[in-house]
């Protein structure tokens, strides 16, 4: 193992461990409850430990398990919609349509990265195959912005698949930029300044709720910037947030941000570039891993900042995991 990616995985540590010491202090504090967003840190962490630990061998089949469950389960679902007299509770895995797209998302990384480590094109085609069916169903089944995530991740495999990428560098470089750009179009809205005019147009091209939910993240921001209102306290403080149909604020760090103040969606953010930033120690000895890995990352950024697909605990894990296998990889060549 490279010590530059220990000292990696050490600086992944150390900001998991301030975001979950963060989020304690402030559940105390302010009498809210942090343990369910400790679940998921940890569950992550656990994911993405144990892509990391199977190792080269490892890294193929961990990567075609993840792709047959998560697959496998879906078309479950598919099975029982048409099953279950078009009943809606039955049309989705996790409760929510666009989280099960977030899935899906990763299911189709999961199966990139096999393509990425198959050797030859006949290994490779059934798994882009797979991709695009898991790519176009997300198309039917939710939202263009999912839909949209989905195809990104298969535009990467069939780069992948033709062996192109060779520097992860500006993969990096895009993925960071782009998952930037919109977290800061979300903060813009958030923002209590915003004149009306703005508003009804970032209205117009999401949805009314999500630009309301926005505003009061914003606006309990702005009232509470250091230690927000407590873990798991947004849906007691929002005004819209009451609704049971908008629990959450549909932005990772906006939520968090209003929950556990600016420090704690720093942390979270800071993690998340982690992440990204991780692949680059993968690039000398599996670029192809390396930009899948990216794209897997990229989707779930993107997807978290505009919905709370973060709150179901198996996509942050899935990510995770693709995450560690694709890290895991560079020891294949060794």
């Amino acid at each position: 193992m490279e010590r530059g990616g220990e000292r990696d995985d050490v600086v992944g540590a150390v900001l998991a461990l301030a975001f979950g010491a963060w989020l304690l202090l402030v559940g105390a504090l302010r009498s809210g409850n942090p343990y369910p967003g400790l679940g998921t840190l940890v569950l992550a962490i656990a994911a993405y430990t144990a892509g990391r630990l199977v190792g080269p061998r490892g890294a193929g089949r961990l990567g075609r398990l993840v792709a047959l469950t998560v697959v496998g389960v879906e078309v479950a679902a598919v099975a029982a919609t048409y099953a279950g007299d078009r009943d809606p509770d039955v049309t989705m895995v996790m409760g929510y349509d666009n989280a099960d797209a977030a899935w899906l998302v990763q299911a189709a990384a999961a199966a990139a990265l096999v393509v990425a480590l198959a050797h030859g094109r006949s290994r490779r085609t059934p798994w882009l195959v797979l991709i695009g069916v898991v790519a176009i169903g997300v198309g039917v089944r939710t939202t263009v912005a999912s839909a949209a995530a989905a195809g990104g991740v298969l535009l990467c495999a069939l780069a992948v698949a033709a062996g192109r990428p060779r520097r992860a560098g500006p993969w990096v470089a895009a993925a960071l930029l782009l998952v930037t750009l919109v977290v800061a179009a979300t903060a813009a809205v958030s923002a209590p300044q915003l004149g009306s005019g703005l508003r009804e147009q970032a209205a117009s091209l999401l949805s009314e709720r999500r630009v309301a939910l926005w505003t009061d993240a914003g606006t309990i921001i702005a009232h509470n910037p250091v230690m927000g209102v407590g873990p798991g306290r947004f849906r007691e403080v929002s005004r819209t947030a009451h609704d049971p149909d908008t629990p959450y604020a549909h932005s990772l760090l906006l939520e968090q941000a209003a929950e556990s103040g600016l420090p704690g969606a720093v942390l979270l953010g800071a993690l998340l570039a982690w992440g990204v930033l991780r692949v680059r120690r993968v690039v000398s000895r599996a670029a192809l891993p390396a930009a899948v890995a990216v794209a897997s990352w990229l989707a779930f950024g993107l997807t978290s900042a505009v919905d709370y697909v973060a709150q179901f605990p198996i996509v942050a894990a899935t990510a995770a995991l693709v995450l560690g296998t694709a890290t895991g990889a560079a020891l294949r060549d060794r």
